[in-house]
């Protein structure tokens, strides 16, 4: 039985639409590899760090009122490292792997 043009077009259609979606969660797929590879290569730099004074040259002093200065390049630093979710709970992963648990150690 021969389809109508209305039956091929929704079946091109479809066909089309799941393509799409299968290319988007390659593409989805493929930018969290990205990521995860990204953030390891800056979590290996980060671990190199022997003293937070070589990223944040002010020494927190509550005497002298330099907090807002001493907390800009702190949080600065956490973002160049991607290491936010080490110090803030709302970004504690809910399934640390072994690796993000051995930085966590050393942050």
């Amino acid at each position: 039985m021969a389809l109508s043009s209305e039956e091929q077009a929704t079946k091109i259609t479809a066909a089309a639409t799941a393509t799409t979606v299968d290319a988007a969660t390659t593409t989805a797929a493929a930018a969290a590899q990205v990521e995860a590879e990204a953030k390891t290569a800056l979590w290996s730099l980060a671990a190199t760090i022997l003293s937070i004074r070589a990223i944040v040259p002010i020494t927190l002093d509550l005497q002298t009122s330099n907090y807002p200065q001493w907390c800009r390049m702190f949080t600065d630093a956490l973002q160049k490292y991607t290491l936010e979710d080490h110090l803030l709970a709302s970004a504690y992963p809910a399934n640390p792997t072994p690796q993000w648990s051995r930085l966590d150690a050393i942050v």
